[in-house]
């Protein structure tokens, strides 16, 4: 069992080892400018990614109000078709030739009433399919956005990593080279006193 934790962590610790980047010297002034732009980058990223958040939840609240309005719809397609079923009760049960007229005209108007009402539901419900496949679009750009903020904020600690040991080399340089000036001195004072 040991032997099997042993392996396993070393199955593991590999692929997370090779694939952590050692820092390297690098020019500070051009490493300086490509974490600022991607900076930038990210900054511009999260300010569409904001944006989108904002679009989708305008496109959210119109997808409620489509899906109320469709209930309200349904409700007056049900009161219509009681109605209906009243007229033709009604139709059926006159003989009267002026009322049957009316009543005709009456189902007539339900009608073309039931069938723009059904138009009416169509485009509501064509309007929150097409806000779903915004929203959708929406939602893959931010996830798009997100990853390449994240690749960017890698890169960024790197290039600070990479940064700071240049400058800490910068600087142990600096004391090698005010080490060998003193050296050069003592030098120079031995050889001026011992000629």
């Amino acid at each position: 069992m040991q032997r099997f934790l042993a392996v396993s962590f070393f199955i593991f610790l590999i692929p997370a080892l090779l694939a952590a980047r050692v820092p390297v010297f690098v020019d500070i002034t051009s490493a300086e400018n490509e974490i600022s732009q991607r900076q930038q980058s990210n900054d511009a990223a999260a300010g569409q990614s904001g944006d989108l958040e904002s679009q989708i939840a305008s496109l959210e609240q119109d997808n409620q109000a489509q899906r109320d309005k469709i209930a309200q719809a349904r409700g007056l397609l049900s009161d219509l078709s009681v109605s209906r079923g009243e007229l033709y009760a009604a139709r059926n049960r006159t003989n009267d030739l002026e009322q049957k007229k009316r009543v005709v005209e009456q189902l007539t108007k339900n009608m073309a009433q039931d069938y723009e009402l059904q138009g009416m539901i169509e485009k509501f419900t064509k309007k929150i399919e097409d806000n779903n496949v915004l929203i959708e679009a929406h939602r893959k750009q931010i996830a798009r956005n997100n990853l390449s903020i994240r690749e960017n904020e890698e890169e960024i600690n790197y290039l600070r990593q990479c940064v700071t040991m240049t400058e800490g080399n910068e600087n142990s340089l600096d004391d090698i080279i005010s080490r060998q000036n003193s050296n050069s001195s003592a030098f120079d004072s031995f050889v001026s006193a011992n000629q």
